[in-house]
């Protein structure tokens, strides 16, 4: 429902309507057009509230990218199209980062009874505000399974 009038998600070209999906899942707090949307149907920021609203832009934007690409796909191509994927990997910056610290990184602690293996992440969210250079790190207990008893994992 949007503006008074039922209009669909899809348009008949196969293109995904923005300014709809926008109106379906993000709240404004500046005027948009007539007014102010302080509730929406679909509210992402009620489900993920440390993600900003133009965190929320680009990944609908990638995500309207590879279903409109993916369609393209399977309207010239001959053989059935899987579903897309997304197929590039993470960039080695995430985890070695400047000078060897990374935003991730799993540790071993043999002597630690709650948790073999930690990962630590670095943690921006909270520290970007206090306008501190030097971020914490949380420490998230890993699960040890008998498979790591019969292949040991070797960090370096």
């Amino acid at each position: 429902f949007y503006k008074g009038k039922l209009k669909p998600l899809i348009n008949s070209d196969g293109k995904i309507n923005q300014t709809l999906l926008d109106y379906l899942t993000l709240t404004t707090s500046k005027k948009s057009g007539n007014k102010v949307r302080l509730s929406v149907p679909h509210d992402l920021k009620k489900r993920y509230p440390h993600c900003s609203y133009d965190e929320f832009q680009e990944c609908r934007d990638k995500a309207i990218w590879m279903y409109e690409s993916w369609k393209a796909l399977q309207r010239t191509s001959t053989k059935e199209q899987n579903r897309p994927q997304l197929r590039k990997k993470t960039p080695r910056t995430l985890y070695r980062g400047k000078n060897g610290r990374g935003t991730v990184q799993v540790h071993y602690d043999p002597d630690n009874t709650t948790a073999k293996l930690w990962l630590m992440l670095r943690d921006s969210l909270d520290t970007k505000r206090d306008g501190k250079r030097n971020h914490s790190h949380l420490h998230l207990p890993l699960a040890y399974s008998p498979y790591h008893e019969k292949n040991p994992i070797v960090i370096i």
